[in-house]
């Protein structure tokens, strides 16, 4: 990869591609403490632009908690990126980390992305179908309103990690390029 000696960058574009490398990460099984220190930086930076823009439910203060916890839970929440990053207050410090943690994370930065207007690329939309075909309790969100066959539904559930993004990432690709053909059959009408 070619990369300039300097880049100028938003603080958006820099949570964006954070979190894309982190899901790339976590769909080809790498390092779990690694995908949740990039998963935690970029949810900071989201958390902070969406809380100013007035979107509500984020994973801090989150609605699903109530009032009085959450102090607590925010520092839960945050604990484990806490522990990866520095070293000043607990050098010698041990932590029983849970790798799941870094999905939920992951899935509350993409509903900040998206409640700021974003449309999710092939990565993020792989991602989001992923966590709510494997966590349906977990989520708002009906597996039915992904419009999946329940064979389909359930042969992608099935799928390794990998081949499932490699494949979303693919009919995502496709389903954009048919986009643009129709919309440019309907230009050359006009």
């Amino acid at each position: 990869m070619n990369v300039p000696t300097k880049l100028r960058i938003t603080k958006i574009e820099a949570a964006c591609r954070q979190i894309d490398t982190a899901i790339e990460m976590f769909f080809f099984d790498r390092d779990p403490v690694a995908i949740h220190t990039m998963v935690a930086a970029s949810h900071e930076i989201v958390h902070a632009l969406a809380k100013r823009k007035g979107v509500a439910d984020l994973l801090f203060g989150t609605n699903m908690v109530k009032h009085e916890f959450h102090k607590r839970w925010n520092e839960m929440v945050v604990s484990d990126g806490i522990f990866f990053k520095h070293a000043d207050e607990d050098p010698d410090g041990e932590l029983e980390f849970n790798p799941e943690s870094m999905e939920v994370l992951l899935m509350f930065t993409l509903r900040g992305l998206r409640g700021m207007g974003h449309r999710f690329n092939g990565l993020q939309a792989a991602y989001w179908t992923w966590f709510c075909l494997h966590h349906p309790a977990s989520t708002m969100i009906d597996v039915f309103s992904l419009n999946l066959p329940s064979t389909t539904a359930t042969a992608l559930r099935a799928m390794p990690k990998a081949d499932f993004v490699r494949t979303f990432q693919e009919a995502h690709r496709l389903e954009k390029t048919a986009r643009t053909l129709a919309a440019d059959a309907g230009a050359m009408r006009s």
